[in-house]
């Protein structure tokens, strides 16, 4: 018996202490007879694979609970030296990393910067692992800070969107004027005077992906309300209408339209607009940056009304003057979108689309006065090339896994649209107001544009 323990415990103790050594997650090449000091195959002179040991909580001076003090080297002076390297995970290796040139460590703690590599966790963006920071903006922002989960590297997804807008439209076509004051006077009213306010309603989109990084997207926006009326009074009754060249054909112009104490202008309009897109993503290597191109169908339509409706007390007449416009624009659009992240959690970014389309246009008329019965009516159509591009600025910020709030400014323009300002046609029909002979035609303008501008608002929802 006790031979047998003669050369059972030798064997146990020699088990244990390698076992131990092994278990210690020393680098390959850790062997009986490996010389401290001397590097593995393929390890940077200096290196010593026996600080890399896990070791108890406290067992290593500097180490955190679970691991031993983890280090790295530099050079200085020619000469590889050790420096601690903060961060890592409990019971975790230190990542391996490659030796700086000669002066890149400029003394105190090191970190992946020291070492000419972005950080693993936050790609360079900064955060507790290697030992980075945000910069003055995440020192301000800190105590607010957004939701951080996957860090800068996290993709730009949402399931579902829908964000509150407030656009204003600005302008309303080409000079076109609608009343003097006096004969071949001053114009005093004409679609310039038009002021539009902003228009609220809201955006949805929705997402689904078809692909890696890559998904089909639905986007409407729309029902916004543009109105504008503006009126010129005389009591005199020295108001004079376009239909009479401002009251010199005929002289003094006509009972209905001329010789006015009130002519009003009114302008209304309103725009939906309807996307199908397939979105490809993409990420830089560093993950700071990302972004993504699309190509897509895009409907635009855009409907405008104008009227004027002018007064003559004198002559005890008036007349009503209607024109409804509308444009289809159906077609292919291309864009992208580039994101940059501020810290994770906080992105800015921008999308832009674009695309020719063709355009539907058409136009109903109708004048009325008091010196006839049935309204005259007219209509017509055109088909011609039309070109719609927006544009936005945004800010993301991340309130939890879920949800993500976003602020934002669009720019949205239009050309080739027909304008109700623009097909007011002046020429009075030949059979309603004296004298005849004049020979009314249609009018149908489709070269006119359109231009919104506003901020949105609104949150982000992801499964």
């Amino acid at each position: 018996m006790k031979m047998q323990w003669a050369w059972v415990l030798p064997v146990l103790t020699i088990l244990t202490l390698s076992g131990t050594a092994w278990g210690q997650g020393y680098p390959q090449g850790y062997a009986p007879g490996y010389q401290p000091g001397s590097p593995p195959p393929g390890y940077a002179p200096g290196y010593d694979p026996s600080v890399l040991m896990y070791a108890p909580p406290g067992a290593m001076p500097g180490g955190q609970p679970g691991y031993g003090q983890q280090v790295g080297y530099f050079q200085q002076d020619g000469v590889p030296t050790p420096a601690p390297i903060p961060g890592g995970e409990a019971g975790a290796p230190m990542p391996m990393v490659p030796m700086p040139v000669e002066g890149d460590y400029q003394g105190g703690p090191a970190n992946a910067e020291d070492f000419g590599v972005d950080c693993p966790y936050c790609g360079g963006a900064g955060c507790d692992h290697c030992g980075g920071h945000h910069g003055l903006l995440g020192d301000v922002l800190g105590i607010v800070a957004p939701y951080p989960d996957g860090g800068c590297g996290a993709v730009r997804w949402y399931d579902f969107s829908l964000d509150y807008m407030m656009l204003k439209r600005e302008g309303a076509g080409r000079l076109t004027p609608y009343t003097s004051l006096g004969i071949a006077g001053p114009i005093v009213l004409s679609n310039q005077n038009f002021d539009f306010n902003e228009s609220s309603a809201f955006r949805f989109s929705a997402l689904c992906q078809v692909g890696p990084g890559s998904s089909a997207e639905f986007v409407y926006y729309g029902l916004f309300w543009y109105e504008s009326t503006e009126t010129v009074t005389d009591n005199a009754g020295n108001l004079y209408s376009a239909f009479s060249n401002f009251g010199t054909l005929p002289f003094n112009g006509f009972d209905e339209t001329d010789q006015s104490d009130l002519q009003t202008a009114r302008y209304t309009s309103k725009f939906d607009n309807f996307e199908v897109n397939f979105r490809q993503r993409w990420i830089a290597p560093s993950s700071r940056y990302q972004g993504s191109w699309l190509i897509g169908v895009r409907y635009f339509k855009l409907d405008e009304q104008m009227s004027l409706y002018t007064q003559s007390t004198i002559n005890g007449g008036n007349a009503y003057y209607d024109t409804d416009i509308f444009n289809s624009l159906t077609g292919m659009q291309f864009g992208g979108d580039i994101w940059f992240c501020l810290f994770p959690g906080l992105r800015v970014g921008g999308e832009a689309k674009f695309g020719v389309y063709g355009n539907n246009a058409g136009q109903n008329s109708s004048i009325s006065a008091t010196s006839f019965g049935s309204p005259y009516l007219e209509n017509g159509e055109a088909q011609d090339v039309a070109f719609v591009g927006d544009a936005t600025v945004m800010l993301t910020y991340r309130l939890n896994y879920q949800w993500t709030m976003k602020l934002g400014y669009q720019f949205l323009y239009a050309d080739g649209v027909a304008l109700a300002s623009e097909n007011f046609n002046p020429t009075p029909p030949s059979f309603f107001f004296p004298p005849p002979g004049v020979n009314r035609t249609v009018n149908m303008n489709d070269n006119g544009h359109v231009f919104y501008h506003g901020m949105q608002l609104g949150l982000e929802f992801m499964w």
